[in-house]
Parts: structure tokens; sequence; C-alpha cells
């Protein structure tokens, strides 16, 4: 197909390929309009080419203000600045700049340099960046090591396939959304939203296997006493959940234990034993007691590091990443605008939860997070 040359509108990549072409015989004219190269350009190119020299696409225009190498090493400090956790904003980059027009006697340099420095280096884009503790940050590298090391001899010793491979993992009902851009007005003085108010806690264990292989939820309620009719009417939503409830509303090594026996049989018959299930490390998650029930099921028990799950735990992502987005922004704004409450009860927390789970607990998720 016929492209229209434009000047400027092709990369170095674009531009070698052309010239290869031309090498390699096929006729100035045709590859000038098949790769959207002026014909007068590309003739030049191939002939530095033929010479010998250099057929780098060069940049029009005046020179930037701050030569290439300059530019390459602030662009080499951002990325390092990112690599120690310390990444930078436009104006800390801005400002590195001035500093050395001011040490070089250069003018100061404004916003506009900024933009023609990052479509220079596209591949440096604005990103939302995580705040982590200090703990999470210096994630031991010997129990990390010990991880990878214990699941490769499991998986040899017992022959372990994906399909007996499982990671659980817990989250809690946050229905709160993040501050964003919204459309409003303009002009407008103030812009509220009204977020949903919840006094108690709610959280959801999810199990998945590699293979994409999904139990069903438990749904972990604070409070000894839990409203059997109206919970049974809101798990129609989702009938193979199950329901309990706890002290706090997290899981607590009693409720665990009681977990293990329904993970072992929710598992397909037809999946040999052991299985290996992956879990955090937390204190109540583990104890002598659940150690020999796992034993009595056929349940390997993994251990992921302390402050580094944010490394391991592909649910967080594959799985908890479309629950959360599909809880916040479509199931609860609905359920303020149907009702025109700002409070939610436990039914209505469930309902809408496992509403969120359909989405989320799918099994092309679970099995996208697995490691390639």
């Amino acid at each position: 197909m016929l492209i229209p040359a434009s000047p400027n509108k092709y990369t170095n990549e674009d531009l070698h390929v052309a010239i290869t072409r031309v090498l390699a015989g096929e006729k100035p004219k045709v590859v000038s309009a098949t790769a959207a190269i002026p014909y007068r350009t590309l003739s030049r190119y191939v002939s530095l080419n033929r010479e010998g020299k250099d057929t780098t696409k060069k940049r029009t225009g005046p020179p930037p203000c701050l030569c290439s190498q300059i530019e390459t090493r602030i662009y080499d400090w951002v990325l390092a600045m990112q690599s120690l956790g310390a990444p930078v904003y436009p104006y800390d980059v801005l400002h590195k700049a001035n500093e050395i027009c001011q040490a070089v006697k250069l003018p100061m340099l404004t916003y506009g340099w900024y933009q023609r420095f990052s479509q220079r280096h596209a591949d440096l884009v604005p990103r939302a960046s995580q705040v982590m503790s200090r703990a999470r940050v210096e994630a031991n590298v010997e129990s990390i090591d010990k991880l990878h090391a214990t699941l490769e001899r499991l998986i040899a010793e017992h022959s372990i396939d994906g399909s007996r491979i499982y990671n659980c993992d817990e989250t809690g009902f946050n229905p709160r959304p993040r501050a964003g851009k919204v459309l409003a007005r303009k002009g407008s003085s103030n812009v509220w939203s009204r977020v949903m108010s919840v006094n108690f806690h709610l959280s959801f264990l999810a199990c998945v296997s590699a293979t994409g292989h999904i139990i069903p939820p438990l749904i972990l309620l604070q409070g000894r006493r839990l409203p059997i009719d109206e919970t049974h009417d809101a798990l129609s939503v989702l009938p193979t959940a199950v329901v309990t409830g706890t002290p706090s509303g997290f899981i607590n090594s009693k409720t665990f234990e009681e977990w293990l026996e329904f993970f072992a049989a929710s598992v397909p018959d037809d999946v040999a034993r052991p299985v290996l299930l992956t879990f955090d490390g937390y204190r109540a998650h583990v104890s002598l007691a659940i150690i020999d029930k796992a034993y009595e099921l056929g349940v390997l028990l993994v251990c992921l590091p302390a402050n580094s799950t944010h490394l391991f735990q592909p649910l967080d992502f594959s799985v908890f990443g479309s629950f959360k987005q599909e809880l916040k922004k479509t199931v609860v704004k609905a359920h303020m605008i149907q009702t025109h409450m700002l409070s939610v009860s436990k039914p209505d927390a469930i309902r809408l939860g496992c509403k969120a789970l359909i989405v989320g607990m799918k099994a092309e998720n679970a099995a996208a997070g697995r490691p390639p």
C-alpha cells in the first residue's frame, strides 16, 4: 500500500529498513512510496550508507539548550532514582537541568524545555507511584531465595503441575474510591464526591489454581452472630460462596483450619494429591493444628515471605484488581444512586461484594496471575 511521504514522521528503524531494501535491489521510488520517506531524503541516506557514513536521522530545528550528553546524564539519573525507590517528578527534572545551566552559565530553562525533553525520551512516561513501607522495600533476600528453593524442591519431589498449585489471599471490603479527576461544569467552585460509610469489617478469602480453577470464596464478617435469613438472601447473588463470622472480620487460625477442610473438599477429585497451597505467612494462619490438618488432607503449605507479598502475591493484581475496581466504580456507586444512602448494612455489603467477586474471580483472571 502506498503511504504519503511525510517528513519527520519516520523513525530511524524505518529509515534503516528502507535503506536495506534499496541496497537489496528495490527501486528507490517504490521504497519511498511504501515507507513514507521522501524520495530525495531516502536517496541521500542511501548515498551516505554507500560511503560508509552515519545514516542516523538528524533532528530538525535548533539544537536543544543542553547537549545530548547532558540530557543522557539526566535521563540516566531519572532511571537511577526510580531504581532506588525515589522516583522524581517533572519539576525535579527541570530543577536538575537548571542546576546544570546555572553551573555552566546558561539561561534558565522553562517547562517548555521539559516537554521537549519528554518527547526526545519517549520511554519516560507519567506513572502513579506505589507507596511502600521500609519493611517492604527491604524484603529479606535470603527468605526470597528460600521460597524459590522450597517451591523447586516440592514441585520436583511430587511432580506437581499447574493444576495442583493453589494460591490464596484475603482482601477487605473497602468501597471508598480514591480522589481523582472527574467531569464537572467549568468554573465550579467545589466538586464533591459522596463516599459510603462502613462501620464494620468484612473481608473475602479467594483461592485459585495456576490453571484457573476457582475455589468458592469465603466471606468473613465481623461478629460472632450472623443474621441467617438476610445472609442467605445476600448469598443468592453468588450461591457457591460461604460466609462465617470472626471477632475481627479477619481470618484467624481456627477459621483457617476449618477452611482447609473446605479447600481440600473443593479441589476436583481427578487432581492428584498432594496439592501445593501458597499463602501469606501471617501468624494467624500458622499453628501446629493447621500443619497437622494440612498433612492429613494432603496439602503442602508454603508461606510467602513476610513483607514481600507485593512481589509474590498474584491475586492482588489478577483477581483483586478487577474485584476492587468493580466494587468501587460500578457496584457501590449503583447502590448509592438506587438507595440514596451513604451507609451499608452487612447483608448489603455481602451482596455488593459477591457481585464484584463475580467479575474478579473469573478463570481467565486466575490463570493470568501465574508466572509465564
